[in-house]
């Protein structure tokens, strides 16, 4: 079942004759995007724009796949960076780093609401090696699904000769 969208802003948009053509929606609470804005298309209407509730199906409710980026500067093998909070249970699709020079050992951890700096669940099978030309991981991965309220957390257990890391984990929302 779907919810209607909270509180969005309805706009309706006239011709001269006071004609309603179309509703603008704005709506700044749409799952992890910041705002978003949306012209729905309403041609002929002669009633005032439909009410929130009936635009609902016809809004995303979620944005199906999210692409996070870490960049670190003089990257260390002690880093712990948290990446990105899930507040929705996600699946990870991919993780992709390179370095500007030598390279950088890490892995992606999962780890609770309220314990980010806990040790948790290691998202790759094996720890995956950036470098320059760049490392993807798309499968073979010790745990993709990650349940809702975990934090996404850059773990890094060796680096060699790098001055500059990226990091890019892409997840779909479940």
């Amino acid at each position: 079942m779907h919810n209607p969208v909270p509180h969005p802003l309805v706009e309706p948009i006239v011709n001269e004759g006071q004609k309603i053509l179309a509703a603008r929606v704005f709506n700044p609470q749409i799952a992890g995007i910041p705002s978003t804005f949306n012209t729905l298309m309403l041609a002929g209407m002669k009633a005032p724009p439909p009410s929130p509730f009936d635009l609902f199906f016809f809004m995303p409710q979620k944005a199906k796949t999210v692409s996070r980026l870490l960049y670190i500067e003089s990257p260390q093998a002690t880093d712990v960076i948290p990446m990105a909070y899930v507040g929705d249970a996600v699946t990870v699709i991919a993780i992709r780093s390179v370095t500007d020079a030598g390279t950088v050992t890490f892995n992606i951890e999962q780890r609770g609401k309220f314990t980010p700096a806990t040790a948790g669940t290691d998202c790759l099978s094996a720890d995956q090696v950036a470098d320059t030309t760049g490392e993807e991981v798309t499968s073979s991965f010790a745990a993709a699904t990650v349940p809702a309220d975990n934090w996404l957390v850059f773990v890094a257990s060796a680096m060699s000769g790098a001055t500059k890391l990226w990091v890019n984990i892409e997840y779909t929302i479940d």
